[in-house]
């Protein structure tokens, strides 16, 4: 869905669902069903998507980390058809589910759905907070994906950050926007835009794909970046030096195909190293 590609996206869903059918696995099948009411809303029907969300409902005293993929997809939905005040109010019911400083990855695409939701409702004067702090999260590592899945939505948050005058904070906790990066994520959303579907093959999707194992010290370095850490922290918890950490961080990046922690932290994820 990513790439384009809604023929072969559907070709895997209905695989996903069959499995998911014949395994009797009823925590991915709500899962599969999220990413299925994804389908239907990049494939224009809007109306069965609603109906997915409908039926959903967490709980915070039942939360598990299953359910934050499938949450993030409810919200996805009510986003698309632009229920702002109920997206707010669910994002803010549990954001101590998904706002976690352990999970980096979960926390950004938390805050990138919160700042769309508070773009929608109005709430201009909360949007430059929220999307500081994701801006300074994702910046280093040069991320483009949390904000490209969220569509045309995100993109119109972004144009507005522009119009910000230079040096207002919201909050003096707020980090200064970075303009520059700012202005680099809209050309991605125009590359995105132009670009004509992709047929991806098995050999493209490197962190779906991998399947060499990580080594035990190569799974402890991988959760400690997944926590935030930087090298020299995870050196000392390792007592190890920094020059070997940043060759372990290596051959982690290579054994998953990315070049940057959040895409390492996301494919471990996939492939439950996590």
């Amino acid at each position: 869905m990513a790439c384009g590609n809604l023929t072969a996206a559907d070709q895997a869903l209905q695989q996903a669902e069959a499995l998911t059918r014949q395994e009797t696995l009823a925590g991915q099948a709500l899962l599969v069903a999220g990413m299925r009411a994804w389908y239907w809303l990049v494939g224009g029907n809007p109306d069965a998507a609603s109906r997915w969300a409908e039926q959903v409902v967490f709980s915070p005293h039942t939360w598990t980390p299953s359910d934050n993929d499938v949450f993030l997809m409810q919200i996805r939905v009510y986003l698309a058809q632009q229920h702002s005040e109920r997206t707010l109010d669910l994002l803010e019911q549990f954001r101590e589910q998904l706002d976690r400083p352990g999970n980096i990855a979960l926390a950004m695409e938390y805050l990138a759905a919160y700042a769309v939701a508070l773009h929608q409702a109005g709430r201009r004067e909360h949007v430059q907070a929220v999307m500081s702090r994701l801006l300074a999260m994702t910046e280093p590592e040069g991320s483009l994906r949390v904000y490209l899945d969220e569509g045309q939505p995100m993109k119109r948050v972004l144009q507005t950050l522009l119009t910000v005058p230079r040096g207002t904070q919201t909050t003096d906790l707020s980090p200064a926007l970075s303009r520059s990066y700012v202005r680099r994520l809209l050309t991605a959303f125009e590359h995105h835009a132009s670009r004509p579907a992709q047929h991806t093959s098995r050999t493209d999707a490197s962190p779906l794909g991998a399947r060499e194992p990580l080594s035990p010290q190569e799974l402890n370095v991988l959760r400690l970046l997944a926590a935030g850490s930087t090298y020299v922290e995870i050196a000392q918890e390792l007592i190890v030096s920094p020059n070997t950490i940043k060759t372990q961080v290596g051959s982690i990046y290579r054994k998953l195909g990315v070049n940057r922690r959040t895409q390492a932290i996301e494919a471990a994820r996939q492939l439950r190293w996590l």
